[in-house]
């Protein structure tokens, strides 16, 4: 409590990873940027629908997993910048897109704090990965749908791996980069689906860089040099845009679990009701965007 005072927050969390102390700190939401706001404007979404946030327009920026162009999501850009925010609000809105029946979801967080809510999603396929050992076994897995729907045929289901932080990669075999390799190279033409924050984009990470959406935290003022928290500019071959990340506070986050395991998909509004919450931020419905 004394140091979450000290630095003008509510709380902190304090965790031992690898030896040492890391803290999260929560930041902020700008306002009008939540997630169910930009939801509670939009109409019915196909699935596999990624809601990132806002683009300068101030329409919500859309990516579609199915186009040819948006295989991949990769946010990179140093620690504090959102990646992993990022990361959490866009699997949290493909929960509330897609059914069970159209998409499964897997996880790999090896520090433990940011993708643990996907085991409580309807649409969670196994438990989340948090030690190398585990994410080894996932991506074998993975890999090994990937050889079997290539001769099987992908089927309507879709898979898709949510990863963050990809500094455990340093200290395993090469058998996992194989793996993921091959999922980045090959997994979306038979429906498996990679996204993945890090801190330095890998060559693995840009397999596929021309069906790959990469969201690059966005700097500040030359004179700071610092990351603009929640900021980022998504490239897709020739296209470029800016966003403001859409966000989850933990009350919304909470929610948004509870949506998703009742069923709730972007347009249920009689659902959307009946869960206590209406939209409380201004969201401008705009025309998709990838």
């Amino acid at each position: 409590l004394a140091v979450a005072e000290s630095i003008g927050v509510p709380e902190v969390r304090i965790v031992a990873q690898d030896g040492e102390l890391a803290m999260d700190v929560p930041v902020p939401a700008e306002p009008g940027v939540g997630l169910l706001p930009i939801l509670g404007a939009l109409g019915r979404l196909p699935p596999w629908t990624l809601v990132l946030g806002m683009a300068e327009t101030g329409a919500p920026l859309l990516v579609g997993l199915d186009h040819p162009d948006t295989w991949h999501l990769v946010a990179s850009g140093p620690a504090g910048c959102g990646k992993s925010e990022l990361l959490r609000t866009a699997a949290l809105s493909l929960a509330l897109t897609s059914d069970a029946e159209d998409m499964r979801m897997l996880a790999i967080d090896i520090s433990g704090r940011q993708l643990t809510v996907v085991e409580a999603l309807s649409q969670a396929a196994h438990e989340v990965a948090t030690t190398p050992a585990q994410a080894d076994g996932l991506l074998a897995w993975l890999a090994g749908q990937a050889r079997e729907r290539s001769h099987q045929g992908a089927g309507r289901e879709a898979l898709v791996l949510v990863m963050d932080d990809d500094a455990w990669l340093d200290r395993v075999a090469d058998g996992s980069v194989r793996s993921l390799r091959a999922l980045m190279e090959q997994g979306a033409e038979v429906g498996i689906h990679v996204l993945a924050a890090t801190r330095h984009p890998r060559p693995i990470w840009l397999a596929r860089r021309q069906r790959t959406v990469l969201a690059q935290a966005e700097r500040e003022a030359p004179r700071r040099q610092g990351p603009q928290v929640g900021r980022f500019v998504l490239r897709s071959r020739g296209d470029r845009a800016r966003i403001r990340a859409a966000c989850l506070s933990a009350r919304h986050l909470d929610l948004a679990v509870r949506l998703a395991q009742a069923g709730w998909r972007c347009g249920d509004d009689d659902v959307l009701s009946g869960a206590g919450w209406h939209a409380d931020g201004d969201a401008a419905a705009g025309s998709r965007s990838r």
